[in-house]
């Protein structure tokens, strides 16, 4: 049986465990909220497609793979004529980001490009593709419920692009 002052120890403990808890939950985010946070920047560029958009862009295109109609939105940021210290925040932030994993990571003459995705019950919820170069950063984050063959299907036949 434990005495008094060693519950009070072990609620301390426990206090100090989900505080901790708490500070690493905020400090973490999603990639809505990195560019959410970076569409605000000045002289940036962000674009937000709905479902309406993303169903008007289905309706439009001829023969558009079978994978674009699991996309909900598309949410579209370019960075340019920033700061080091943006850029520098940024990579913090991106390194930050909390449930994704890093399907591909390139860096060639000076460009340097990610594909981050979120997945859940086999299905690939969201596409974060990051590409970087001296002065400019372009992402585009991609939400749905997309197969992963699907993926490929959508990829091969240059549909990002298409927004």
């Amino acid at each position: 049986m434990c005495n008094r002052n060693q519950t009070n120890k072990m609620r301390k403990i426990l206090f100090l465990a989900m505080l901790f808890s708490a500070a690493i939950a905020c400090y973490s985010q999603n990639a809505k909220q990195l560019l959410d946070k970076y569409g605000k920047v000045e002289d940036a560029e962000y674009h937000h497609i709905n479902k309406i958009g993303v169903t008007l862009v289905k309706m439009l295109g001829k023969q558009m793979p079978k994978g674009i109609k699991h996309i909900n939105s598309v949410r579209i940021l370019d960075l340019e004529n920033f700061s080091p210290q943006i850029k520098e925040q940024f990579n913090e932030d991106v390194n930050r980001l909390k449930g994704y994993e890093l399907m591909i990571s390139a860096n060639e003459d000076g460009e340097q490009s990610q594909i981050f995705i979120k997945e859940k019950h086999d299905k690939i919820k969201e596409v974060l593709i990051i590409n970087q170069e001296n002065d400019e950063i372009d992402c585009v984050l991609i939400k749905g419920n997309i197969k992963t063959d699907e993926l490929e299907e959508l990829t091969k036949a240059g549909t990002f692009s298409n927004f």
